[in-house]
């Protein structure tokens, strides 16, 4: 009898702290920051790694667009080093942004344009720190 009641004990907190795990696997992902760069007919977004970093390319109806940059958080602000690239099928550069912009979490700035269109930059997630 006592060595069912210790195994069902061990069992029972074996599965609590799996699921505590799994919760805090779940927690991180839904709350990994992320750089979004969009326009009327775009949206591209990356995924900051550990060190900040972000790299991310996105082919659309013959345009290659890609983003990359670094992003630093200090106290609910994030300061967005950003390149923003854009080429056409034969690897001809349309347009090309370089900036550094001080935003805070989920707010858009406009960072440049592209044909009469403005294009955005947004931070997603990154309360975090990285």
């Amino acid at each position: 009898m006592k060595k069912a009641f210790l195994l069902s004990l061990a069992l029972t907190g074996s599965a609590l702290i799996q699921g505590c795990a799994a919760e805090q696997q779940i927690e991180q992902r839904k709350e990994q920051a992320g750089v979004v760069v969009s326009s009327d007919d775009f949206s591209v977004t990356a995924a900051v790694n550990q060190n900040g970093e972000f790299d991310e390319t996105q082919t659309e109806n013959h345009l290659t667009r890609r983003i990359s940059g670094k992003l630093q958080v200090s106290k609910g602000q994030n300061l967005v080093h950003i390149r923003y690239a854009s080429s056409n099928e034969q690897g001809t550069s349309q347009r090309e942004i370089t900036s550094t912009v001080l935003l805070q979490d989920d707010e858009s700035v406009v960072i440049g344009g592209d044909d009469d269109k403005m294009i955005y930059l947004r931070v997603t997630g990154s309360s975090l720190s990285l």
